[in-house]
């Protein structure tokens, strides 16, 4: 679900990378790249996260890793 995106992104007066805030689903594998429709066109753009949060592998929780599971 799309949030929003950072004003200078959507006036094009900083830099050459747009941040936008979105929700994703954590129960899945999160994805490398998104298909971007613009009005004429349709784009692939690659994805960087920041700020995740710790996912443990074993039990699949958000806030800790394996190495702190309890199961």
């Amino acid at each position: 679900m799309f949030h929003g995106i950072y004003l200078t992104t959507k006036e094009r007066t900083y830099g050459y990378y747009v941040r936008i805030l979105v929700d994703v689903d954590l129960s899945g594998p999160l994805p490398n790249s998104v298909m971007v429709e613009l009005p004429d066109d349709c784009i692939l753009v690659k994805v960087m996260y920041e700020n995740l949060p710790l996912k443990c592998i074993v039990c699949g929780n958000i806030g800790h890793d394996r190495t702190q599971c309890q199961r």
